[in-house]
């Protein structure tokens, strides 16, 4: 969430979080790779939208520390629970065990398919990040960065495109 002058220490608990899921979800539950891909991100997107607004409220190095400590709790849920934790079956999941249901764009083969899905990734977030400097949405991001109570004066919601900026990121 950058745009807005907000650092986020905690984003690397709500990637591990849908990543987890995604593990989840084609181990255990047997889904293919993309109905799994999408509910760990839409997932992660709620926690972070959750998690965001209750730490949102606070500004500059506070919300920082509270995004790592967020980190941190993430990280002892994972690791002491037993549904999740290495009990569930995750610890002998690596890529070379991965059943050929797991390739994302049959025909390929698995690192080709990871290889242009990964470069389609890439080049996307390229594309949404320059339309996002230049939309409104991006403005208003901007104008927090800059002065967050001028930016509120000014009619732009802050609190709620803070949020929606900790989801989207």
């Amino acid at each position: 969430i950058g745009y807005t002058g907000y650092i986020n220490f905690g984003q690397v608990g709500f990637w591990g979080t849908g990543a987890y899921l995604y593990g989840i979800s084609t181990s255990a539950l047997g889904l293919e790779f993309w109905p799994s891909v999408l509910l760990g991100g839409i997932f992660a997107a709620i926690l972070a939208g959750i998690l965001g607004a209750i730490t949102l409220k606070l500004s500059g190095h506070y919300f920082s520390i509270a995004s790592l400590l967020l980190l941190i709790i993430v990280d002892v849920i994972f690791t002491n629970l037993r549904d999740v934790g290495p009990l569930f079956g995750l610890e002998n999941l690596r890529a070379e065990v991965l059943p050929p249901a797991v390739d994302p764009i049959p025909g390929l083969g698995v690192t080709m398919s990871y290889y242009y899905l990964l470069l389609a990734a890439a080049v996307g977030i390229v594309i949404f990040s320059i339309w996002l400097e230049r939309s409104r949405f991006g403005y208003g991001m901007e104008a927090i960065n800059e002065d967050e109570e001028v930016a509120e004066g000014l009619g732009i919601p802050a609190f709620r495109l803070k949020v929606l900026s900790i989801s989207l990121s």
